[in-house]
């Protein structure tokens, strides 16, 4: 089958889903793999209403994740969005954008790493260092989930376990091991106690705009 039959198959069972009241979301990659996540049971919906509810989408034009940033008030300073999309570009960084509907509602980024480093040049202090050696029992290998956003309009609309349930297996199938994960934020925190994570606490990292703050830090074990 080829790549728009398999394509036109998945919105095809997606469309068949939504008719019978279930609730989905679907992420799409720069191929035309899509995968549906059912919820464990139907809501109402409006039958007139035939767009995705939610899409976790691999890459982003920069102009409009541009646009997006400004907006929030993010990566301000000069010079960072530009390093931002040089770091993207590298393949340094890796993007993945919530989209509603079409619209960019939100945003995670993640990366490589490992026990000692964020990136490769760019080393962790000692109490970073010694968190992460103890989930991981040595040095080792990992995924930093480096950034994760949601407008303020779209809170509370459960996105955020949304996300961890595509997240997961996503990082999952390419082969990683361990998930690291630096929250301060109190729903971001009781979202991964729920998930199992394990934690720790006391590193201090640069949040969203720029300010110092003292994070957990939590870590999932993936296989």
């Amino acid at each position: 089958m080829g790549n728009d039959e398999e394509q036109s198959l998945a919105i095809r069972i997606m469309q068949e889903l939504l008719m019978d009241g279930f609730e989905f979301c679907a992420v799409r990659t720069r191929v035309t793999e899509v995968m549906v996540y059912i919820s464990s049971s139907p809501i109402a919906f409006d039958r007139r209403r035939s767009s995705l509810v939610l899409e976790f989408v691999e890459g982003c034009d920069f102009e409009e994740f541009r646009r997006y940033l400004t907006r929030l008030g993010q990566y301000a300073a000069p010079g960072e969005l530009e390093k931002l999309n040089r770091f993207l570009d590298d393949g340094l960084l890796n993007l993945i954008v919530f989209r509603e509907d079409g619209k960019l509602i939100g945003h995670a980024i993640w990366h490589e790493a490992t026990t000692d480093e964020h990136r490769k040049g760019d080393p962790r202090d000692q109490i970073d260092r010694n968190i992460l050696r103890g989930f991981l029992g040595g040095k080792g290998d990992l995924v930093e989930l480096h950034e994760l956003w949601l407008t303020v309009e779209n809170r509370g609309k459960g996105y955020g376990k949304r996300f961890f349930d595509f997240f997961e297996p996503y990082i999952r199938r390419k082969g990683y091991e361990s998930l690291i994960y630096y929250a301060f934020h109190p729903v971001a925190i009781k979202l991964c106690r729920e998930r199992g994570y394990k934690e720790a606490y006391g590193v201090e990292e640069a949040g969203p705009y720029g300010e110092k703050e003292t994070n957990y830090v939590f870590h999932l074990k993936l296989r």
